[in-house]
């Protein structure tokens, strides 16, 4: 019997698969520029004190999924977000503080060196949506 039930639950994940759409944010910066990135808008009134803050380094990256309030007010992709990124250099200023609108599922890749910075936001689809610089 407990055999059955794994295979019916092996089936069902296999035809149904479950899709968590995260958004993430990827630091593709060549010269050792680090992230830091703030949502501001978007996520569930209970993130408020724990909300998708990170500093990531070169060649990392930090994702949340769109199910989780604690990054998405609503559990669907799609949903409207907003964050702050910023960047910085050891033994540079740090730079601008842009604001960043998106949808959830989607991700944000920062690219560049740190005096040309461009953050790319994409859809859950991969299609880009859009870019600024830094």
């Amino acid at each position: 019997m407990a055999c059955k039930i794994l295979r019916f639950i092996f089936v069902l994940f296999t035809i149904f698969p479950y899709y968590a759409y995260p958004y993430c944010v990827y630091n593709q910066m060549i010269d050792g520029t680090k992230i830091y990135v703030e949502q501001q808008y978007g996520q569930g009134l209970i993130a408020s004190s724990g909300r998708f803050k990170h500093e990531i380094d070169p060649n990392g990256k930090e994702c949340c999924p769109y199910d989780s309030k604690q990054c998405s007010r609503r559990s669907e992709k799609g949903h409207p977000v907003t964050f702050l990124l910023s960047y910085s250099k050891e033994g540079q200023v740090h730079g601008e503080v842009r604001g960043i609108k998106g949808l959830a599922g989607g991700y944000i890749i920062a690219r560049g060196a740190y005096e040309h910075v461009v953050y790319e936001f994409f859809d859950a689809d991969d299609n880009r949506l859009y870019a600024v610089r830094g």
